[in-house]
């Protein structure tokens, strides 16, 4: 915007903000228990994992195991493992150490992630046993 004196103006609403970063602060109001609040979220995600791969090995080392019901179940343990594996490394680094810093590609990349193994474990479940 130039004025009549022919330098520039910035105008009023003019930040020096970059849009393409997001910047998470976890859960607003709650910073002083993030610490607190980050223990069942590490446990409950932990548990995900252990139990999914646990799965996962079972039943590709036991060949009686070998059957369509298990191999199902095996396709829901893999979504459900990658669906928490890209969620919980972030919301434990946002929790644990304020890195609530996220570009707009990778918060593109997590939701496409996120969105696509819930919709793949609800139509996986829906037809299952």
């Amino acid at each position: 915007m130039s004025s009549t004196l022919g330098h520039t103006m910035d105008s009023p609403n003019h930040t020096n903000l970059d849009p393409s970063i997001f910047f998470l602060l976890g859960i607003p109001g709650l910073e002083q228990f993030h610490m607190w609040l980050s223990l069942p979220v590490c446990c409950l995600g932990t548990a995900t994992i252990v139990g999914n791969i646990t799965i996962l090995v079972v039943v590709a080392t036991d060949p009686a195991l070998h059957k369509p019901v298990y191999l199902f179940l095996c396709m829901l343990s893999t979504i459900n493992f990658t669906a928490s594996l890209s969620t919980v490394p972030k919301l434990l680094a946002i929790l644990w150490c304020g890195a609530g810093h996220f570009s707009a590609s990778a918060c593109l990349a997590q939701m496409f992630f996120i969105h696509t193994f819930c919709m793949m474990e609800s139509t996986a479940s829906g037809h299952g046993l």
